[in-house]
């Protein structure tokens, strides 16, 4: 099979076979790149449109409970300078942020206990009420599925559809990438996701 033929069957099916995989990255040509870069920017402009969003990014606080081999903030990382913000000062870094043009605040941060659930939705909470027209992404690492939901419900009311649409205003980031992830426990994010 060639590889426009895979790059095309990627684009309607999503999913290829391992051995096809290791065929289109072991042959591609400089058109086979070139034809897929394309296919990728008519699904862009397709489902976002052509204009560009600047996100702000509140990194919040770098405790974290985890020991994941890739990651820089993972708990015996002896280097790590420990910091964690202030709910006042994540709202302030937002008004900087929206006074700037940012309509996007990504809040992350590391698996830190004290941002438990109700004090996440509170903080989500505010900021969609300050700031409704404004979109709020977390990238806080692994949570349970009723947790994010309950942060999902946080959002103003009016605010647009939930996670992963084009009117989205509330979605939520991470890797579910099996070997970053293998020093985890098997309740890990990958493992939730679905198949």
């Amino acid at each position: 099979m060639n590889n426009r033929t895979l790059i095309d069957r990627l684009n309607t099916e999503h999913s290829l076979k391992k051995e096809e995989w290791e065929q289109l990255f072991s042959t591609y040509t400089k058109e086979d790149v070139e034809y897929a870069t394309t296919l990728a920017r008519e699904i862009a402009i397709e489902n976002l449109g052509k204009k560009i969003y600047f996100r702000g990014i509140i990194e919040f606080s770098n405790f974290c409970k985890c020991d994941c081999y890739y990651c820089g903030i993972r708990r015996s990382n002896a280097c790590a300078q420990r910091y964690r913000l202030d709910p006042s000062d994540i709202y302030e870094c937002c008004k900087e942020g929206y006074e700037n043009g940012f309509r996007t605040f990504v809040l992350q941060g590391g698996e830190d206990g004290w941002f438990n659930d109700d004090r996440m939705c509170e903080i989500v909470k505010t900021i969609k009420e300050t700031y409704p027209d404004c979109a709020v992404t977390l990238s806080l690492g692994e949570r349970s599925y009723e947790s994010y939901k309950r942060l999902n419900l946080q959002r103003a009311s009016g605010s647009g559809d939930c996670c992963d649409r084009r009117s989205s205003h509330f979605s939520f980031s991470g890797t579910g990438h099996r070997t970053y992830l293998s020093k985890r426990s098997q309740s890990s994010l990958y493992n939730r996701m679905p198949k």
